[in-house]
C-alpha cells in the first residue's frame, strides 16, 4: 500500500492482503488456541497462543494502527506498528479497555504503567470527562476504588487545554502486557466480523450523519412536539463551530465530493428558496452530517410518556448500545444513566423526558412517519382518523 492512501482505501485494503499461499483475498479466519513452535520459543509467524496473539486479531489491530495514523506516515501491511511506534489494540469489550487503562495507571513506570502516585504504582489518578459512558463511570467510581485509583469526572471543555495535555501520558506499553495477562482479548471470529464491517464505513457514516442531520432539523421545528434537540452538526446547535474543527481531513474530503464547504458558510433563509425540503441540496445549508447521535427532549412529557414513545416505534428499537446500522432509541434518565446522582443528572441536563437517538441508514421518510406517529401517542394526541 502506498502511504498516501486515504481512509477508504487503507479500510478495504490494510490487514486483508490476499494470502501468499492460496490468493485468498479475504483474510483467514485462524480460529486455533495454540501454534507449533519449531523450537523452545523458535515461534512461526510469533504466534504462540492465541490469547498473546492470533493472526486475525492481527490483521484488525494493523487496519486499525493504519486508520488513526494519518497518510503521510508509512504503514506495513503485516504490522500492528506504525512508522512512529504507534500500536493498536483491541479488546473483547469496552469494560475489558476500560479495566485494563485503570489498572496501568496503578502500574508502577518500571512495568510499563503510569507509576501511580509515587512512581512505584501505587494508588493513581484518573481524569474522566463527566458525561462519560455509564459502564465506564461505574467502573471507575466504584470497582477500581479497592485499588487506591482516584477518578475526577469533570467538563473536558472548561477543564482547561494545558491542564489536560498535562495529565497525558505516552508510554503505554504497559497495555500490552495487561490484556495478555487478564485475557481481555476478542475472539478470532469478532476480529474477523470487524474486519469486514469497516470496509463499508466511510459509505455508512455519510448515510448515518445524512439521516441525523436532517431528522435532528426537522425535530426541531416540531415545536407542539419537542422542547430541544442536540445535534452538533446542526448549525443551530451551540456546538456547531466547536466541532467544525473536530471533522477529520478525511470527513470533509468525503463531504466536499457531496458539495459541503469547509469552514461552512452560515446561509441565510433566504438562499434556500425554491430548494426542495428532500434534496441533498436543502440538507447542504442545515449544517454538517457529524455522525447519528441526537438526543431531544419531549415536550412537557413525564418518564412514562417518554417510555411510550419508545414502544410506540415500529422502526427504531427500544435498545441500549449506539452506532449501528439499524436505528436505537433509550431513556438515559432510567436506563443509561440511572445510576448518576441527581445533581450530575441536572448538571448535565438528563431530564426524564430526554431521548437519546442512535440515527440508522434506514430510509429518511420512513423514520420521520414512524417517529411522528410515536411522538403523537405519547402525547396522547391523536390524527384525523382518530388514531393515535
Amino acid at each position: 500500500m502506498s502511504r498516501h492512501d486515504h481512509f477508504s482505501t487503507r479500510a478495504i485494503h490494510i490487514g486483508s492482503e490476499p494470502d501468499p499461499s492460496t490468493g485468498a483475498v479475504v483474510p483467514s479466519l485462524s480460529v486455533a488456541t495454540t501454534f507449533k513452535q519449531d523450537g523452545i520459543n523458535k515461534l512461526l509467524g510469533g504466534y504462540d497462543y492465541s490469547r498473546s496473539g492470533n493472526p486475525t486479531r492481527s490483521a484488525l489491530e494493523s487496519l486499525l494502527t493504519s486508520l488513526e495514523t494519518c497518510p503521510s506516515q508509512t504503514i506495513s501491511n503485516d504490522a500492528r506498528h506504525d512508522a512512529s511506534g504507534g500500536e493498536s489494540l483491541v479488546f473483547a469489550s469496552g469494560s475489558a479497555a476500560t479495566a485494563a487503562i485503570a489498572q496501568w495507571v496503578t502500574l508502577s513506570e518500571k512495568e510499563g504503567g503510569a507509576g501511580g502516585k509515587d512512581g512505584n504504582g501505587h494508588g493513581g489518578h484518573i481524569l474522566a470527562v463527566n458525561d462519560v459512558y455509564g459502564g465506564t463511570a461505574r467502573y471507575l467510581a466504584r470497582a477500581s476504588r479497592p485499588t487506591g485509583l482516584e477518578v475526577t469526572f469533570l467538563n473536558m471543555e472548561k477543564a482547561g487545554e494545558k491542564g489536560i495535555r498535562e495529565a497525558i501520558r505516552p508510554d503505554t506499553k504497559g497495555l500490552r502486557f495487561l490484556q495478555n495477562a487478564m485475557g481481555a482479548s476478542p475472539s478470532p471470529r469478532d476480529c474477523h466480523l470487524m474486519i469486514r464491517s469497516i470496509k463499508t464505513l466511510s459509505v455508512r457514516m455519510i448515510k448515518h450523519g445524512l439521516n441525523a442531520l436532517r431528522l435532528s432539523h426537522w425535530l426541531s421545528t416540531q415545536t407542539d412536539l419537542v422542547e430541544r434537540v442536540r445535534y452538533p452538526g446542526l448549525k443551530t446547535d451551540e456546538s456547531f463551530e466547536y466541532v467544525q474543527d473536530l471533522i477529520s481531513k478525511n470527513a470533509k474530503k468525503e463531504l466536499s465530493y457531496l458539495g459541503w464547504k469547509f469552514p461552512f458558510p452560515l446561509k441565510k433563509t433566504s438562499e434556500t428558496e425554491g430548494v426542495e425540503e428532500d434534496s441533498l441540496e436543502f440538507s447542504k445549508t442545515l449544517g454538517i452530517p457529524f455522525g447519528g447521535m441526537i438526543t431531544f427532549a419531549i415536550k412537557g412529557a413525564t418518564a412514562q410518556q417518554a417510555e411510550k414513545f419508545c414502544t410506540e416505534l415500529r422502526i427504531p428499537i427500544l435498545a441500549e448500545s449506539l452506532g449501528g446500522v439499524e436505528s436505537l432509541v433509550e431513556v438515559p434518565y432510567g436506563m443509561t444513566h440511572a445510576h448518576l446522582p441527581q445533581e450530575t443528572l441536572k448538571e448535565l441536563n438528563i431530564t426524564p423526558n430526554l431521548i437519546r437517538f442512535s440515527v440508522g441508514i434506514e430510509d429518511y421518510d420512513d423514520l420521520v412517519e414512524d417517529i411522528e406517529q410515536a411522538l403523537r401517542a405519547a402525547r396522547g394526541q391523536v390524527n384525523g382518523n382518530g388514531h393515535a
